[in-house]
């Protein structure tokens, strides 16, 4: 008998709840950006509503916010 391999459930979206979306680089709450990529970039930040650092390129959360371009570092 052969052994079968477990795959693990694929990222599901949630769906849209009216709520304006977006990217976490594209939140007002998505401060204090930290690791840059190789380009020098950033691509990481911290987010008062989670425990851990977030990628700025992911989707957004329930407490999004768009905040205001200017405000990103350069």
């Amino acid at each position: 008998m052969m052994a079968t391999r477990k795959v693990s459930p694929r990222r599901v979206k949630t769906p849209t709840t009216g709520k304006e979306t977006g990217l976490c680089k594209d939140c007002k709450h998505s401060g204090n950006r930290i690791e840059k990529d190789v380009n020098g970039e950033f691509f990481m930040c911290w987010c008062p509503f989670h425990k851990w650092a977030r990628f700025l390129r992911h989707d957004t959360c329930e407490h999004f916010e768009r905040g205001n371009p200017d405000d990103e570092p350069k």
